[in-house]
């Protein structure tokens, strides 16, 4: 893992914007992937869970780690019908087929490199929708992805 270790390179660091990215869906059962243009990603984050020890002889609480929680992934895009990764998640709520998912998840630089990465494993489908329809404005249909998954580890890049 590389460190920013000196001053110079310091006050030379600015964080990276989060507007350029890619989401690829890289298998689902034995199903190729190629739809995953996405307009947002959230949840893509972790928690550890703790219980409170408190020693005989102390007077304060130590806290045990005891478990590691993820959020639900959630996606969106502007509608797509009839897509593999729409078929999927058809097949997961009308037929209770669920086929779990490996996603990757990519920041990208300005000149769209990667600047940083994270796979998702076994993802599955949890919820769906799509915005609502309104005679009286010319919005796009925005449809939305929620996934739960097991965990996600950064990639080196």
């Amino acid at each position: 893992m590389a460190f920013i270790s000196d001053l110079d390179s310091l006050a030379n660091y600015y964080p990276p914007t989060g507007f350029k990215f890619l989401v690829r869906f890289l298998e689902i059962g034995e199903i190729p992937v190629i739809d995953s243009f996405f307009q947002e990603v959230t949840g893509l984050r972790a928690s550890v869970e703790t219980e409170s020890y408190r020693q005989a002889d102390r007077t304060y609480d130590q806290f045990l780690p005891t478990k590691v929680t993820f959020e639900t992934l959630k996606l969106k895009r502007g509608y797509t019908r009839n897509s593999a990764l729409s078929l999927w998640v058809r097949n997961a709520i009308e037929n209770f087929d669920f086929l779990p998912a490996t996603v990757h998840i990519q920041l990208l630089d300005r000149n769209n490199g990667p600047l940083a990465s994270w796979t998702v494993s076994d993802a599955i489908p949890v919820h769906w929708g799509i915005t609502e329809f309104n005679a009286e404005s010319s919005n796009l249909v925005i449809e939305s992805l929620e996934l739960k998954y097991e965990f996600f580890r950064q990639n080196k890049t």
